[in-house]
């Protein structure tokens, strides 16, 4: 008991193995890759094959990620006053999941759409896109 008090007044850190820090960075690889793919081809899907104009690109895209920097804090604070049987995580990397699946799909389909309409549709699927990927990434906040 005495050498319990001890601890609790010098805790002892346990730091991370390279072999821990490795298989860490391992879990994570699939996702980013395939953000990072989409990320690199959008731009040129955007203005290449939809024809919207590369400065209107550039301003969703950059807006896009003041966004994220705003919900980041946000969805960790959802995500530590989230209690569920399931845990603190699993049901937002469920949900992140099957939202992935239909806004991933959609980010990709223009549906015909032409002018503002385009222009609205592409905004918003790429906000949603951006949004998905924090649902996705809570694992590691």
């Amino acid at each position: 008991m005495g050498n319990q008090k001890e601890t609790q007044k010098n805790p002892q850190y346990k730091y991370a193995s390279t072999r821990e820090k490795l298989c860490f960075g391992i879990g994570a690889i699939g996702k980013d890759a395939i953000c990072n793919l989409v990320g690199a081809f959008l731009m040129l899907y955007f203005t290449d094959t939809l024809y919207l104009a590369p400065a209107f690109v550039g301003v969703l895209f950059f807006a896009t990620r003041i966004w994220d920097a705003i919900n980041d804090p946000m969805m960790g604070m959802i995500v530590d006053n989230t209690h569920t049987r399931f845990g603190k995580f699993r049901i937002w990397l469920v949900i992140g999941t099957l939202v992935n699946s239909v806004v991933f799909v959609l980010l990709f389909h223009s549906f015909n759409l032409s002018g503002t309409v385009l222009y609205v549709y592409v905004s918003v699927m790429y906000i949603l896109y951006g949004i998905k990927y924090t649902f996705r990434a809570v694992e590691r906040k």
